[in-house]
């Protein structure tokens, strides 16, 4: 089987994370002398080390299938970095850090500057999208009168055609930003002068907030505030866009035990301890009390004096035989 076979027999979404893959395959094959392991290639390109992990891995299952022999080599795992907590403060920050910051040359300089960042901040919240999918996103896609959103399978993670419901609050703020818009084919969100403005605008809001984010943050950001809303798992995997439950419930969906126990009630009628008529009267407890008492001291005396019957003075102590008192009394005579 040929590399090409093994990618069409694939979805279209496999097929481009494996396309990047092989592309980094390649570079490597070319670059055999510098690196004699594709993990030490992996390592001198600026990624994330559980994507460098996944490319190897790729790689590996494409020359099993395809019989290409290697040398991998092998990667640590990426280290547990603690999830980022991005709370309402740092929201309200985030939401209110763009009064300075640039936009774009189709917007005219007497409409505030900041309400285009804080439009896409809003969209990214309430859809919960990816920032390939944001930054993609024309005006033809969303729908003001159903006050929906269309994104397309082209800027999709998964090459999946989406529907996102958008509130009354984000419509008005879209609204405003349309007429700004020559056509429908435009960018909602356009890049503002390249890639290097786009990254010293998130620097400058970091700044603002205190500590460092992505765009990607706002997601969770979203799932989190979804949970608040009292949504299920499975709703909150449909409004992620998860492949499936266990992504959902692994980063979002944590157990909270305590609030679990205080809602469980058990069904246990208990009578009042107080109110409950005794058996037996305080004399009657002290006379059948003395009557044991008394009667276990008796024959404790009979068998200390010696005065138990002759068969039971004559029995030995042996297994099964009587009680093991009289057979010590008995041995202890004879010495």
């Amino acid at each position: 089987m040929t590399i090409k076979e093994f990618l069409d027999g694939m979805t279209p979404s496999t097929a481009r994370e494996y396309r990047t893959s092989v592309k980094y395959f390649n570079d490597w094959k070319k670059r055999k002398r510098m690196f004699p392991l594709f993990s030490d290639f992996l390592l001198s390109i600026k990624m994330a080390q559980a994507t460098r992990i996944k490319h190897l891995r790729q790689v590996q299952a494409l020359c099993k299938k395809c019989n290409i022999r290697a040398n991998f080599g092998s990667l640590s795992p990426p280290s547990k970095v603690p999830p980022l907590v991005f709370t309402d403060d740092d929201f309200q920050k985030l939401y209110g850090a763009f009064k300075d910051c640039d936009f774009p040359k189709i917007i005219p300089e007497g409409w505030q500057r900041q309400r285009f960042w804080q439009t896409l901040i809003h969209f990214a919240v309430v859809t919960a999208t990816r920032r390939k999918a944001i930054l993609g996103l024309t005006w033809d896609c969303i729908n003001f009168d159903e006050m929906y959103v269309i994104m397309q399978a082209e800027n999709d993670k998964k090459g999946e055609t989406r529907y996102k419901p958008l509130t009354a609050e984000l419509v008005r703020d879209l609204q405003e930003l349309r007429r700004f818009y020559p056509s429908e084919e435009t960018k909602v969100f356009p890049w503002i002068h390249g890639n290097k403005c786009w990254y010293r605008i998130w620097r400058k809001a970091e700044q603002a907030v205190g500590k460092r984010f992505h765009l990607h943050d706002l997601k969770r950001f979203s799932g989190e505030l979804a949970l608040r809303a009292g949504a299920t798992p499975l709703e909150l995997m449909q409004h992620m866009d998860h492949r499936n439950i266990t992504t959902t419930m692994k980063h979002y969906v944590r157990p909270q035990t305590k609030e679990l126990i205080s809602r469980i009630k058990v069904p246990i009628q208990r009578e009042d301890m107080a109110a409950a008529v005794p058996l037996f009267s305080e004399r009657e407890l002290e006379s059948m009390l003395e009557e044991i008492v008394g009667r276990y001291y008796r024959k404790s005396v009979e068998w200390c004096i010696g005065k138990g019957t002759s068969e039971q003075r004559t029995r030995k102590k042996t297994k099964g035989s009587g009680p093991l008192l009289p057979g010590i009394l008995e041995e202890g005579g004879g010495e």
